[in-house]
């Protein structure tokens, strides 16, 4: 069992020869489109299979029982991470990929067609944009992002994309807590529910006992968002949502 079909299997993944070769032929594309545009900083098998597909893999507990037809939406996507690597391991959903750089797009445009992928499309957009249009607004079940921005500017951009007991889902770095915390706010302002952190170990079947590596936040959403929702291009990122400061007391404001 090579290291890649463990790393699947450890996950929960049911694994498929067809699997195993997208995901190589995925590496190729990715190797071969670094040397025309810059997707991505990681480079080599070894490092694309870790920190590329395999850190992708925390969102296996939520999308182990997606259902056929279950719509899932990658915002700055990048080099296709998580959305594609999703897409070859579970080809049953419908996936959407965004990036706000045309380049990338134009490269997984082109690796969708090399991968013989099918419901699956990548769209120049920005997220804050794309959201306001009714084909895509709260028409997912999962929004899914991986480590674009802060929680609270995640929060504001991927739950207006989700449905009513949809799922939007970060994937973040360990010691986010605080920063959890603090995009409660705007999770709600979402019509989301409050964070669920989940650790996840670092992946590598050859490094036993490194302990968690990631944090896999997740959403659930039980409100509409809403229509002034996301604020438009750029602010989210500028100016994150944040529960407005308790008002003074007369006494308070007197004895400053």
């Amino acid at each position: 069992m090579n290291i890649l079909e463990a790393q699947l299997t450890n996950a929960g993944v049911p694994v498929e020869s067809q699997t195993l070769e997208r995901l190589h032929a995925f590496y190729q594309l990715i190797e071969a489109g670094n040397k025309r545009a810059n997707l991505t900083s990681i480079s080599g098998w070894e490092s694309v299979r870790d920190e590329l597909f395999a850190r992708s893999l925390p969102l296996a507990p939520l999308l182990n029982g997606a259902q056929p037809g279950d719509r899932l939406i990658d915002i700055g996507t990048g080099a296709g991470v998580p959305g594609l690597v999703v897409k070859i391991i579970y080809p049953h959903l419908n996936v959407m990929l965004i990036d706000a750089t045309r380049k990338k797009i134009d490269f997984l445009t082109d690796a969708i067609d090399a991968l013989n992928l099918k419901e699956v499309t990548a769209i120049h957009a920005r997220a804050e944009d794309l959201a306001q249009q009714p084909e895509h607004r709260e028409s997912y079940d999962f929004a899914v992002a991986r480590a674009v921005g802060s929680l609270s500017e995640l929060a504001e951009l991927l739950l207006p994309f989700v449905a009513l007991g949809g799922t939007a889902a970060a994937l973040k770095s360990t010691g986010v807590e605080a920063e959890a915390e603090q995009a409660g706010f705007a999770a709600r302002q979402m019509g989301g529910e409050p964070a669920v952190l989940s650790l996840v170990e670092r992946p590598g079947v050859d490094r036993p006992g490194d302990g968690p590596a990631d944090t896999l936040v997740t959403w659930r959403k039980s409100g509409p968002t809403p229509e002034s929702y996301p604020r438009r291009s750029g602010i989210p990122r500028k100016t994150p949502l944040a529960a407005p400061s308790p008002k003074k007391t007369g006494a308070e404001a007197s004895a400053e």
